[in-house]
This record gives C-alpha cells, structure tokens and sequence, in this order.
C-alpha cells in the first residue's frame, strides 16, 4: 500500500533489482534499464552495502524479492492491482548455454505490461 500511496502518484511504478554479473549485466543496462529509467527504483545487488536499511526500494525489494532466484527482477506496480513479478535469474541460465529465448519472451512479457 505504501507503494501505491508514496510511488504510484509520483510516476514510479517499477522497481528493478540487477547486479555486475558478466552473466546479465550487459542486457540488463542495454535493455532493460533504458525502458525503467525514471520510472522507479533501481537497486544495484552489487551494491547492496551501501543500501539504506530504512529505504522504501529496500524494503520493497525483501518483501517481493523472496529468498531466492530475486537477482535480476523487476516488480511493476499498478494502482489497486497485485504487483507482476518478472524473475530473470532462471532465463538467464539458459541464456548462458545459448538459449536466448527465454530472456527474450520474458522481456517481452515485460514490455507488453508497461
């Protein structure tokens, strides 16, 4: 609710979790980023020591993110609607054997939300 009340009026509808990794970090900046910018918040796992711990993004990020497969993720928020999860850590596992489409179809799920 806190989202609705404190993100939602002022534009942030999404919230972008990535981090360095040699696995995603290209996409993820090339891609993805671009589409979020100036549409949320976007928290760097990589630098996650320097996170507050009383941020709204933070707190946002533990309760959505769960315990695992949270890094990359995007949650996208809409006004009196459940929040859409796009977990990218899976799909980018097939993209480190070769096969891309998994990326490519959930960046498209992405895509057709915003």
């Amino acid at each position: 609710m806190l989202v609705w009340a404190l993100w939602l009026p002022t534009g942030k509808d999404v919230l972008l979790v990535y981090s360095e990794s040699p696995t995603w970090h290209e996409y993820m900046t090339t891609q993805i980023l671009p589409l979020l910018q100036g549409r949320g918040v976007i928290l760097n796992w990589s630098e996650r020591k320097k996170w507050s711990r009383w941020s709204l993004g933070v707190a946002v990020f533990h309760h959505f993110g769960g315990a695992g497969d949270f890094n990359p993720l995007v949650v996208f928020f809409q006004p009196l609607r459940l929040a859409k999860i796009y977990r990218f850590w899976s799909p980018f596992k097939d993209w480190k054997r070769g096969n891309k489409e998994p990326v490519e179809r959930l960046t498209q799920e992405l895509l057709a939300s915003l």
